[in-house]
């Protein structure tokens, strides 16, 4: 149980040697995801985004190849994935196209940014507090501005063996559409894809 509780941590926040195992094996996972999530996104090139949890950039990367004009930001509480965000990322931060923000999310201070589209994909399990989390989005849209999660259901996350019960919250469909209603978002939809023939979700959502 402590091992498991671990490496869960190793997933919430990499760090260190078994930072790397977790980092690897999200890269490997997450590349499903990535573009479905963009799609519903529906960038335009006057855009400004926001990647919740980053990880090594391989979301933001995609965005900046197919999106040249809109402006990309990400922002995750992990130096080491920030640092193979950055390093898979060179050409964009260094045009200016994008910038890597180190912090948690719900008490960074962000200024004056504001955002036309917000993702977050497998971030919600790492959430104490969702309706928090969009509260703080809702802060950051412009009106008209849409927010995109991914995430696995209960089901599917108690069938990973590193998925501990306490670091990982296993919120369903339901809870997470509800705390998004009540945080102000309108038109919240999602989309179904089975997975190993268990269920995970795209989320959707709208500031009118």
């Amino acid at each position: 149980m402590l091992f498991s509780k671990l490496i869960a941590r190793q997933f919430r926040r990499p760090s260190g040697l078994l930072g790397l195992y977790a980092a690897n094996f999200m890269k490997k996972n997450n590349q499903d995801y990535y573009l479905q999530a963009i799609e519903l996104l529906t960038i335009r090139d006057n855009d400004a985004v926001l990647e919740i949890g980053c990880g090594a950039g391989d979301a933001i990367r995609q965005i900046a190849e197919h999106h040249s004009r809109c402006r990309i930001d990400a922002i995750d509480f992990s130096p080491l994935m920030l640092k193979k965000a950055a390093r898979n990322n060179r050409e964009w931060l260094r045009k200016g196209r994008m910038h890597l923000m180190c912090g948690d999310f719900t008490t960074y201070d962000f200024r004056a940014s504001r955002y036309t589209k917000i993702l977050a994909i497998n971030v919600i399990y790492f959430c104490d507090d969702p309706g928090a989390m969009f509260a703080r989005c809702r802060q950051l849209l412009d009106p008209g501005g849409r927010i995109v999660l991914f995430m696995s259901s209960p089901e599917r996350l108690r069938s990973i063996p590193f998925a501990n019960d306490d670091v990982f919250h296993k919120y369903t469909l339901e809870f997470v559409k509800d705390r998004l209603a009540a945080a102000g978002f309108s038109a919240v939809g999602h989309t179904l894809v089975k997975k190993q023939e268990m269920e995970t979700y795209y989320i959707f959502a709208e500031i009118a």
